[in-house]
Parts: structure tokens; sequence; C-alpha cells
């Protein structure tokens, strides 16, 4: 029975992560109808739909403008299991930081070897900067999807939501990721 969960799981949290493949965000102060399209007014000012509606629909903090890769990762939890749901999946009422998401999982629940529907946090030598979810793992790789990141690396800041990055899993480990 709890194999049948844990597939729902990832299965319900990974087709919402899948859909939101190629959005771009958006340049500051673009109107809500282009917030909501995936290709309207792109810009780099890290303005999404994601922090939107986490504030609008939510009642949490306006982070529009922040780094978004946690902001992206909670509103596809959102989207997945609902708003209750999700903090509590992610040990946080609103996660919006990649070293805070990192902390605030036990231990016992923290794991060197990717996993469909974990997070990987990744660290750039003196913190967790950016986070993605994990939605394969072949062999020795594993494939992601993130939000605020780049086409072939994890980049913060790197301007849309892109998937089925490839990961090599023992380099990933010995960086700290």
């Amino acid at each position: 029975r709890n194999k049948i969960k844990t597939k729902t799981f990832e299965i319900k949290v990974i087709d919402t992560e899948k859909a939101e493949i190629g959005y771009l965000e958006k340049y500051a102060n673009c109107s809500v109808a282009q917030l909501h399209e995936k290709l309207a007014a792109v810009g780099y000012d890290n303005w999404t739909k994601y922090w939107y509606e986490e504030n609008v629909k939510y009642g949490l903090a306006n982070y529009q403008g922040s780094y978004y890769c946690m902001g992206f990762q909670f509103w596809c939890f959102i989207q997945a299991f609902g708003l209750d749901a999700a903090q509590k999946l992610l040990h946080q009422r609103f996660p919006i930081n990649c070293q805070e998401i990192y902390d605030s999982f036990p231990s016992s629940q923290r794991s060197r070897n990717p996993q469909v529907g974990a997070l990987v946090v990744f660290w750039n030598g003196s913190r967790f900067h950016h986070v993605e979810l994990v939605v394969q793992v072949e062999n020795s790789s594993y494939y992601t999807v993130g939000g605020n990141t780049s086409a072939h690396s994890a980049i913060a800041n790197g301007g849309g939501v892109y998937g089925l990055k490839q990961y090599n899993t023992a380099s990933s480990v010995s960086n700290g990721d």
C-alpha cells in the first residue's frame, strides 16, 4: 500500500512540474494575464505566476522579483496536494530559501542517493543555493525539473522552468548537493 501511495505522490507532483516546462520569467510589473502565459513578457526580473499566486491566492508574502526556484517547487506541491499538505511535506509554512529548505528536513529524510520525487538541493561551496525535483533516475544519472534555472545546469536566476536536465549522481554527491 505505501508503494502505491508513493507512486501516486510522485506522479502528481512530477506531472505538475513537467506541465510547467517552458515557462519563462517575466519583466517587472507585467500584467497578471502575461504572468500566466508561458512565453509572454519575457524578462529577467524574477516575476512569475508562482510568486503571484502564492501571494494572492494563498495569502503568503509577496516575493515577486526574488529568486524563485523554491517558490516554483512550493507552487507545484500546492497544485498537486493543496496548501496544507505542501506545507507539511516541505516542513515549512512558506519555503522560499534553498538553505532553509535543506535545514528544515530532518536528517532521517535526507539521502545521498537521488530518488524520484525528492528535492535535490545544490551546494555552491558555501551554501545551498538552488533546488530542483528529481523526476527520473537511471544508472548513475538522475534527471530533474527546476524553476529559475537554465536548460543545462543548476544556475540560479537562469530565466525559466527547464526539465529533464541530467546530473551524474557521483559528481553531484561529491559536490555536496
